[in-house]
């Protein structure tokens, strides 16, 4: 009777044993997955400041505006195609987070009120660059700096998106993110000096005279 008592409580240590090694092998894959999908989470965030700092620094000058409107153009789509690259990614990002961040409707909110302002200039740089390319080659049609002006306001937007996310990245993932280097911004004072001397009546002398 001894023996089959023993038997049983060996059974059952040895399947309580099982039970607990099972639990311990199901946590650390667990915790194992959670730290995959973290150094994915800021594997994209890296990937996503890298793609809009390009819009940044992709400069679109006021004499380019003014004198140039083929060169106006290839710029223009190239800061759109860097734009449409950047929101695929962040797209991503924002999945990645519904399915595996920690509190992924506080951090996706957040992210949004991030974008929606970068996403608001970007659309007022489109219809900027409409207008300049309907107008461009009316003689009167005085403001083709504007374009240019447009995208520097674009590039705050830009700066400002960058410096939230550095915030975001340590807040939520102790992460220092990859930083990149960023061409300066006139200062809006700055801007509103250059948009007045390109319209100035001596530049506009200049520009008639090309053509």
């Amino acid at each position: 009777m001894s023996e089959i008592i023993a038997s049983i409580l060996g059974a059952i240590t040895g399947l309580i044993g099982s039970l607990i090694g099972m639990k311990i092998q199901y946590n650390k894959n667990k915790s194992e997955k959670q730290n995959d999908y973290r150094d994915d989470i800021i594997s994209m965030i890296d990937i996503v400041v890298f793609k809009i700092s390009k819009i940044r620094n992709n400069e679109l000058s006021f004499d380019h505006a003014i004198i140039n409107k083929d060169v106006t153009t290839e710029i223009y789509q190239e800061i759109v195609s860097d734009f449409n690259s950047f929101d695929r990614q962040l797209q991503e990002l924002i999945v990645m987070m519904s399915h595996h961040a920690s509190q992924p409707n506080k951090n996706i909110q957040e992210l949004l009120e991030y974008y929606q302002p970068v996403e608001n200039q970007f659309n007022n740089f489109k219809t900027s660059y409409r207008i300049y390319n309907q107008k461009y080659d009316k003689i009167e049609y005085e403001e083709r700096s504007r374009i240019a002006y447009s995208k520097l306001k674009f590039e705050r937007r830009v700066g400002e998106f960058v410096e939230n996310m550095r915030d975001f990245s340590i807040k939520f993932y102790k992460h220092n993110m990859y930083d990149p280097k960023l061409k300066r911004v006139p200062t809006k004072e700055e801007a509103r000096e250059i948009v007045d001397s390109y319209q100035s009546k001596s530049y506009k002398n200049k520009y008639s005279s090309k053509e």
